[in-house]
């Protein structure tokens, strides 16, 4: 029935599609930020464990190689927790649209990581798709009809959550010998648990109050966070990078489209030329920072 999903670029923008929907749902449910987050995970977690237990690749005892990979896992599940409930923060001061472009973003960042630390190869070139991107992420925030304070805000809490992102990135890169199933199931069971404490603080209101919450809570964790991350570490190995980073596009781009049709947000021709720019520079930066 799915057998189109086993060509891996359509199973990457369709993983694209469903993290693209994530900003959907948190909006819908109406839960806290962290407490989405918390859900997200919790949702999550039981498909994650099946998959894990039912993979032909025998992964079912959840040992990693390495010791240090568990402590490496859970720094990237700190990080990604971070990065998550900022950018939910961020989808309540901001449009859906800045949020989501700017946190995606981290590619820049990843990249600049590999330059200054690990001492990579690159060329002037590199910082051409970087001002690209941020010229567009200028003009989109600057053009916004609603633009104000509690906007301003938002836009920099969402960068905040972009180097949070790249940090969670980097981590996963650090995981490469160990398999996708496991690193996946230790990253989100890590986020499960870091974002308890941290809903709790931040509000006493942990239940959703109609079923319809309830619902979009788990549509978060099911097909945003499970089908979407699933199908991506799917995808993304198995064809070229540039592919690929086009494929990943799909996220901001949906968040962008449903924002405007259920929420109203609607992006003038002005932003519409500005968030492409954004986008193509991302996608720029993902491609020029692979053959450096």
């Amino acid at each position: 029935m799915f057998t189109f999903l086993r060509n891996p670029f359509i199973a990457l923008l369709m993983g694209g599609f469903f993290i693209g929907l994530a900003a959907i749902f948190f909006r819908l449910s109406e839960m806290s930020p962290s407490w989405a987050v918390f859900y997200r995970m919790l949702f999550a977690l039981p498909f994650v464990i099946l998959l894990c237990l039912y993979s032909p690749t025998k992964t079912a005892s959840f040992k990693l190689k390495h010791r240090q990979s568990y402590f490496i896992c859970f720094i990237a599940g700190l990080a990604f927790t971070l990065d998550l409930i900022g950018w939910h923060w961020g989808l309540d001061l901001t449009t859906i649209s800045n949020a989501t472009i700017i946190v995606n973003t981290a590619p820049i960042w990843v990249a600049l990581y590999g330059i200054l630390f690990l001492k990579e190869s690159w060329r002037p070139f590199f910082l051409v798709p970087v001002f690209i991107t941020y010229l567009g992420i200028a003009g989109l925030v600057t053009s916004f009809e609603g633009f104000s304070m509690n906007a301003n805000l938002g836009d920099v809490v969402s960068f905040i959550a972009s180097l949070l992102y790249a940090l969670y990135l980097i981590c996963l890169s650090r995981l490469g010998g160990e398999h996708p199933f496991k690193i996946i199931f230790y990253t989100t069971f890590f986020c499960c648990l870091i974002s308890l404490p941290l809903a709790l603080y931040e509000s006493p209101h942990f239940l959703p109050e109609t079923t319809t919450q309830f619902f979009y809570l788990v549509c978060l964790g099911a097909i945003s966070q499970f089908l979407g991350q699933s199908l991506i570490t799917f995808g993304m190995p198995r064809i070229k990078l540039s592919l690929g980073s086009m494929g990943l596009l799909m996220q901001p781009l949906t968040a962008t489209l449903f924002g405007a049709w259920i929420f109203s947000e609607y992006l003038t021709l002005v932003q519409m030329i500005f968030a492409g720019i954004a986008l193509w520079g991302i996608y720029l930066v993902r491609v020029v920072a692979a053959k450096e």
